[in-house]
């Protein structure tokens, strides 16, 4: 006779918020895996990107020790009012002061982007694999992968997912927790670094709680839920808006005209670059591409608009952020300069992260509706001539005005196909692979599983393809610097030492954005105490005194003997490149050849005497 001990009970299911965050957790993972390998070079060797002001001014900063006001930039910035400054973001204070990682700073907004995309097209489409196209098009587009420069915006980004997904829930009746994180990510994308991303994103989300509203029929309930919300964001916000706020009545102001707020806007020409990344365009500041099967999935998604007021406004954002990008050449972007608000903004092709999660959100309807079977044959066929028509139109454009047409990457053709280079046929045969598909998984409704899966693995292909980065096993192939690039030279060592005894300046003419010795920010992370910097809180005085632009340039006047602007910001050292002072006009008399020195500047080439010269007597 056998006995046995009391039966175990059987494990109680996880349910609720435990599951929810169960599954995130994988989703965040996964993702977390994915962007680790393309980052893997930053991981693996300790090196740092040499993107421009990534490297030369928020490295510096992280590596700086926390600070309310430096004495080494500008002859004193009040630091707890810069908003490039995100010591009170707590991501930022985690990896600066806890874990001590750079790396993990520049890589978590792609995996926190991709995880709420993930969760915003999950919620709305009920489909793992449409919010899995939802997030990979969105942490790969070039709105983030472009913007590694400014680590900040790309922060802030990340952030906008969930706002978006906090104003859905609220506007649908869902729990007031929502309250508290649309909060806390709305805060968050302002305290990441820069004002201009949440203001496109508060007035977004405030647009698409007015239309939920309106569709739900919650007009009062939801407006209440949204006040508290973005009131709560703000009094979270207000550590750092309210010191910003009080400085601007300080700082230079910058008046800002049509022709800078749309500076950077793509032309005619370069609008292609929505079809073809490998034409050259500006990836950072006007960033379209968000991969060709994304945008084919995306004309899909659009076609489920009839009682579905989401894909409705998506459509609209997507055509609107897309015509913005054209600058003048549609009267879109200015209409929004017309509006005070948006008019101080200095580029209006930023807001264009949200064309990117438009097009990202549409292409996760496509997939779902493939998956529901809810795509008909006139779906499919108007989708594909669309998509056909465009790849091909596009295509005989680049070929026949190939001025207009500069190719970053992809530029050699091939010697078996004609006319386009390898930039175009790549395109071209991703397009008739998406076509293809899309015609199988119509008449072969079986295969729509392997069909959909077979999209997202061509989707996240083609968006690392149109990146311009090459790409191995290693993963993305990044251009850094050692780690040792971050400590000053013997130049920057001996100086700060001739510096420190009268607590003296050093000042570089054409700004620290250009200067070797001192660049960036280094000059906080070094101690060096310099006249310049770089910083948009630049005190008018300040600017007034030495006529000062906002990355520490100044006018060629200021060094003239009689102007004593230096004196007063007990400047020592000052660097003058040759670029800085261009060789003089000259004119022949006499069978000699004159020179016209503008200034009575006793530095630079301006005072020198060549041969050719008449000397003074």
């Amino acid at each position: 006779m056998s006995t046995s001990g009391p039966t175990a009970a059987p494990p109680r299911p996880i349910r609720g918020a435990a599951a929810a965050l169960l599954r995130g957790a994988v989703v965040a993972g996964a993702f977390a895996a994915l962007f680790g390998w393309l980052f893997r070079p930053l991981i693996a060797t300790g090196a740092y990107l040499s993107e421009s002001d990534l490297f030369d001014w928020f490295l510096p900063l992280f590596l700086s020790p926390p600070a309310v006001w430096s004495s080494d930039i500008f002859a004193g910035l009040p630091v707890f009012a810069d908003t490039s400054d995100a010591a009170h973001y707590p991501l930022y204070f985690f990896f600066a002061r806890v874990a001590h990682s750079w790396s993990g700073y520049v890589i978590l907004p792609y995996v926190l982007g991709a995880t709420f995309a993930y969760a915003y097209g999950r919620v709305v489409t009920g489909s793992r694999l449409a919010a899995a196209a939802t997030g990979l098009a969105y942490g790969l587009s070039e709105a983030m992968i472009g913007r590694q420069a400014h680590i900040n915006f790309v922060h802030a980004f990340a952030w906008f997912p969930l706002m978006v997904l906090a104003v859905d829930r609220l506007v649908d009746g869902a729990s007031s927790r929502w309250i508290a994180v649309g909060a806390a990510a709305t805060a968050c994308c302002f305290l990441s670094g820069h004002p201009q991303p949440v203001l496109y994103a508060v007035s977004f989300c405030a647009l698409y709680g007015v239309v939920g509203a309106i569709a739900g029929r919650r007009v009062k309930e939801a407006s209440v839920r949204l006040f508290m919300m973005f009131a709560l964001a703000g009094l979270v916000m207000a550590i750092k808006a309210v010191p910003f706020a009080q400085a601007t009545l300080y700082i230079a102001r910058q008046q800002v005209g049509l022709d800078q707020f749309v500076s950077h806007a793509n032309s005619p020409a370069q609008m292609m670059s929505l079809l073809f990344p490998a034409i050259a365009h500006d990836r950072r500041e006007a960033s379209l591409y968000v991969g060709l099967v994304t945008i084919i999935l995306a004309l899909l998604g659009a076609r489920q608009w009839r009682g579905q007021w989401r894909v409705a406004l998506w459509v609209a954002a997507a055509l609107v952020t897309g015509l913005v990008a054209m600058g003048k050449t549609t009267p879109v972007a200015a209409i929004f300069y017309l509006l005070p608000v948006y008019r101080r903004s200095r580029v209006i092709t930023r807001m264009l992260f949200i064309f990117a999660f438009a097009v990202a959100v549409l292409a996760g309807w496509g997939i779902a509706a493939l998956q529901r079977k809810r795509t008909t044959r006139r779906d499919i066929t108007t989708v594909s001539v669309i998509a056909a028509g465009a790849l091909l139109g596009g295509a005989v454009w680049t070929a026949i005005d190939a001025a207009r047409f500069v190719f970053e990457f992809d530029a050699s053709r091939l010697s078996a196909l004609p006319w386009w280079n390898t930039g175009i046929w790549v395109q071209v045969g991703i397009g008739a692979c998406v076509i293809a598909l899309l015609c199988y998984s119509r008449y072969t409704r079986a295969a729509v599983p392997a069909v959909t899966i077979a999209l997202l693995a061509l989707l996240a292909a083609d968006e690392l393809h149109g990146q311009g980065y090459g790409i191995t096993a290693r993963g993305l192939q990044l251009v850094t610097v050692p780690a040792a690039a971050t400590r000053p030279s013997v130049h920057a060592r001996q100086m700060a030492a001739d510096l420190l005894p009268l607590r003296q300046r050093y000042l570089a003419i054409g700004g620290t954005t250009i200067d070797p010795i001192v660049p960036g920010g280094f000059a906080r992370l070094w101690h060096i105490p310099i006249a310049g910097g770089y910083s948009p809180i630049v005190l008018e005085r300040l600017t007034a005194l030495a006529t000062m632009g906002g990355n520490g340039d100044v006018r060629p006047e200021t060094l003239g003997i009689s102007d004593a602007a230096l004196d007063l910001l007990a400047v020592r050292y000052i660097t003058v490149r040759d670029a800085d002072f261009p060789p003089p006009a000259t004119f022949e008399r006499g069978g000699t050849t004159w020179a016209v020195p503008e200034l009575d500047i006793p530095v630079g080439r301006r005072w020198s005497a060549p041969s050719t010269w008449p000397r003074r007597g």
